[in-house]
Parts: structure tokens; sequence; C-alpha cells
């Protein structure tokens, strides 16, 4: 069971990309499109070779772990038919001389009207349980869902909590 007292949590501060230094955006940008490409989901075939897109990008931090947060995209410019594959990526690292490592991925592909899109919407800090979690809008053609996509142990990122399906 959960009580109130143990869903308090804190913001935490998410930078994102857009509002970064030049350099410290390109770092990221290209971080992310590297931990995509080694991404161990399950790909559409016709996506392989074609390079990832960084459309949004976010930084934040918990106690000395680092975590990036990605909205990468890779496209099929057919104009029949434009398709899309969207990957949700989290990766952290515990100190400045590691490398990132992928914490979580979810990746979806199809037409470009009907593919599911994700938006970061916060970062928190859950009191209780001395976990960080980040608040993540899945839109789909004709309605969506809010997620908690919470860390459970090191570099291991989950959904915990889903609000039903809603229509527009």
């Amino acid at each position: 069971d959960v009580c109130a007292s143990d869903l308090r949590a804190t913001a935490l501060q998410l930078d994102s990309i857009d509002g970064m230094s030049p350099a410290d955006s390109a770092s990221i940008t290209t971080e992310l499109a590297k931990l995509a490409s080694a991404a161990n989901v399950k790909s559409d075939p016709a996506f392989q070779g074609l390079p990832f897109i960084v459309q949004k990008g976010y930084r934040t931090s918990f106690g000395k772990t680092s975590i990036l947060i990605g909205s990468i995209v890779r496209k099929i410019n057919e104009e029949a038919s434009p398709r899309v594959e969207n990957l949700l990526l989290v990766a952290e690292k515990s100190d400045a001389s590691s490398d990132y490592v992928n914490a979580f991925q979810s990746r979806t592909s199809g037409t470009e009207d009907d593919v599911r899109t994700n938006s970061v919407v916060a970062a928190v800090h859950f009191i209780h349980t001395n976990r960080p979690a980040l608040v993540v809008s899945f839109e789909y053609d004709d309605g969506g869902q809010v997620a908690l996509l919470e860390r459970v142990a090191d570099h291991d990122w989950r959904i915990t909590w889903r609000r039903a399906y809603t229509g527009w």
C-alpha cells in the first residue's frame, strides 16, 4: 500500500539542450545519438543505417549520478507514406570519468501520423524512497497518457505508474 507521505517529491533541475551553451548542447546531442545507436531495443529493419536525430535532450543529476534523457527519431521520408521511429532514452553515469550507460529505452515506429511520441514533463526526487523519476507524456494520434519513469536501481529505470489512456 502507498500512503500520501510516500509520494512527497521535490523537483530536480532539468536542463534542456535548447538553453545550454553550444559546446554543452553539441556534446550531449552527440552522446545521446551514440547511445541511441547502441540501444538494444528491437528496431524495425527499415530504419537500419539511418541517422538518429535528437529532437529533445535533457540533463539532470541525482547525487553523484549524471542523467541524460533524449527524445530521438529516425525518419523515412517517402512522400506517400512517411515513417518515423521514436526512441525515448535515459542514460546515466556515476562519476565524471565513467561513460554513460543506457538505463531505459522505449522505441516505437510507424507512419508519421500514427506513431506514439513522448515528452518529458518534469524530473522529481521522491523523498520517502530516495529515488529520482521522470514524468513523461506519451501521445498518440487520438489521445495519450502520462507515465512515471522511476529509477529502481543503478542503470535501471522502469515505468512504475501510468494514467489510463484517454482520448481527445
